[in-house]
């Protein structure tokens, strides 16, 4: 899980839109997990575009932000 809501950018913001062909730098640490940290979730993210209209990158630490993301509200960075 992520502990942030969205794709963060170099100020610590989220990012409201990420798309398909935009670069992506990962800055700090590149600890590797079992997602493939943070390029591995935009990957998969961009990958299931194929077969969902709307796909949001969300951080699961926090029950609120997946509530909220279940109900459809714009929480964290969407992949367009």
């Amino acid at each position: 899980t992520m502990d942030k809501n969205g794709v963060l950018d170099t100020n610590g913001q989220a990012i409201p839109k990420l798309s398909q062909d935009q670069d992506i730098k990962v800055l700090g640490s590149l600890r590797h997990d079992i997602s493939g940290g943070i390029l591995g979730k935009i990957q998969g993210a961009r990958a299931a575009l194929e077969f969902a209209d709307t796909v949001y990158i969300v951080g699961g630490n926090t029950p609120e932000s997946i509530l909220q993301a279940a109900m459809g509200a714009k929480v964290g960075t969407q992949i367009i």
